[in-house]
C-alpha cells in the first residue's frame, strides 16, 4: 500500500515499550531453563538411567515442537489477537512444566515437558516477537535485544537458583517451583495489546472489494442454479456431456479455491522467496548448533569433576556476557551501519573458535 493508504501511529514507542517488556518476560519466564536443563535433571537421569542420547532426544523434540509450531501462528493470529495466543501458549506450557514434577519415564518427560512445554513456548514466544515487530521499524534491532536481555538476566540467575531448590526440595519439588516462576509469562501476555493502525480506504480498495463481492455472487449463482438450469434442444446425451462438464469446471475451481486458502492460511508463498529460504535454512543450522552446545555444557562440566555450584557458576557467568552483548552490541551496530549479515558471520566464527579452543581444556 502507499504511504497514502496506510498510517500507522504509535511505532517505535509509546505502547511499543510495554510490549517489549512483555515479550521479554515471556521469554525469561519460558526459556531461562534451558542451560540449566542439564543441572536440573541430572539426578533424575541418573535414577531413570537415562543417558547423554535420551537427554539430547528430550531436548530435540522440545526444539522440533518450538519452531513448527510456528506453522500455526498464521493461522491462530488472523482470528486471535496476540495476547489472546500468546497467554494460552503460556499456561500450556505451565502445564507442561508442573506436570513434569511427576516424571518416572523417559516418554512422561517427552510428553509433558517436550511435546505440552514445547507447543505452549512456541505459540508464546512468536505471538511476542510478531507483537514486536508489528510496533516497531526504525528501533526494531534496539527494541529485540532489550527483549532478549531479560531472557540473559534469568539465565544468569536461574543456574543458582536451580542449585538452591535442587539441594532443598530435589527435582520434583524444584520443578514445581519452576513452573510457578513460568506463570510470570502470563503477565507479560498481557501486555501484548494489538496493533491497531488507521486505514484510510482508496478507491482501488473499493474496486478491489467490489469485484470480489460480485465474484462472490457469480460462483453463488453458478454453483446453485446454473446447472440446473442449463437448457438444450439437442439431444439428451449431449445434454449430459454438458451437464457433465460444466460440473467438473465447478469442481475444479473449487479446489482451486480451497487450494488458494491454504496457501493465504499458512503464507506458502514465501517458500518462493530464495532469500527467504537462504535465512531460515542458516538460521535453522544455528539454532540447533547453538541449543545442543548449551545442553550439553553442563554434563561436559560435570564430567570433568566439577561440582553444582561450580557448573551454576560458569552457567551464569556465560549468561551475564550474554547480556552485555545483547545490550550494548545491537545499537552500536546500528549507529556504526553494519549489516547484520557481516555481525552474525563475524560473530559465528568467533563464538566457534571460542568453543573450540574450550573442550582443550581440564579442571581438576
Amino acid at each position: 500500500m502507499n504511504s497514502g493508504d496506510k498510517k500507522k501511529k504509535g511505532l517505535d514507542g509509546g505502547w511499543g515499550w510495554l510490549v517489549c517488556l512483555g515479550s521479554s518476560l515471556i521469554t525469561l519466564s519460558l526459556r531461562s531453563l534451558d542451560p540449566s536443563f542439564g543441572l536440573l535433571f541430572h539426578d533424575l537421569f541418573i535414577e531413570l538411567e537415562i543417558d547423554s542420547t535420551g537427554a539430547s532426544f528430550i531436548m530435540s523434540i522440545l526444539d522440533a515442537i518450538v519452531n513448527f509450531s510456528g506453522l500455526l501462528i498464521g493461522p491462530l493470529l488472523k482470528k486471535y489477537s496476540y495476547r489472546q495466543v500468546a497467554f494460552f501458549g503460556s499456561l500450556l506450557s505451565c502445564t507442561g512444566l508442573i506436570l513434569t514434577s511427576r516424571a518416572n519415564s523417559m516418554f512422561y518427560i517427552v510428553c509433558t515437558y517436550s511435546v505440552l512445554g514445547g507447543l505452549g513456548t512456541g505459540l508464546a514466544i512468536a505471538s511476542a516477537f510478531v507483537a514486536l515487530n508489528t510496533f516497531f521499524q526504525k528501533k526494531r534491532g534496539q527494541a529485540v535485544g532489550f527483549s532478549m536481555a531479560g531472557t540473559t538476566l534469568a539465565m544468569m540467575i536461574v543456574p543458582q537458583l536451580i542449585h538452591l531448590l535442587l539441594n532443598s526440595y530435589g527435582f520434583r519439588g524444584a520443578m514445581l517451583m519452576v513452573g510457578g516462576w513460568a506463570l510470570h509469562s502470563t503477565i507479560g501476555a498481557c501486555l501484548l495489546r494489538p496493533f491497531e493502525p488507521e486505514i484510510k480506504s482508496t478507491n482501488a480498495d473499493t474496486k478491489h472489494r467490489n469485484n470480489s463481492t460480485r465474484s462472490d455472487i457469480l460462483l453463488q449463482v453458478e454453483n446453485n442454479g446454473m446447472v440446473k438450469e442449463i437448457k438444450c434442444d439437442t439431444s439428451d446425451s449431449e445434454n449430459n456431456m454438458l451437464e457433465y462438464n460444466k460440473t467438473e469446471e465447478i469442481k475444479k475451481k473449487s479446489q482451486n479455491e480451497y487450494l488458494r486458502k491454504i496457501k493465504e492460511t499458512f503464507d506458502l508463498d514465501l517458500l518462493k522467496d530464495g532469500i527467504y529460504l537462504n535465512i531460515v535454512i542458516g538460521l535453522s543450522l544455528y539454532y540447533v548448533a547453538e541449543s545442543n552446545f548449551k545442553l550439553m555444557t553442563p554434563f561436559f562440566l560435570t564430567s570433568i569433576r566439577m561440582s553444582k555450584a561450580e557448573v551454576a557458576s560458569c552457567l551464569s557467568i556465560s549468561a551475564f556476557t550474554d547480556i552485555l552483548a545483547r545490550l550494548l552490541l545491537p545499537t552500536i551496530f546500528d549507529r556504526l551501519g553494519f549489516k547484520n549479515r557481516t555481525v552474525f558471520w563475524v560473530f559465528c566464527i568467533l563464538v566457534g573458535i571460542g568453543r573450540s579452543n574450550s573442550n582443550t581444556y581440564r579442571f581438576y
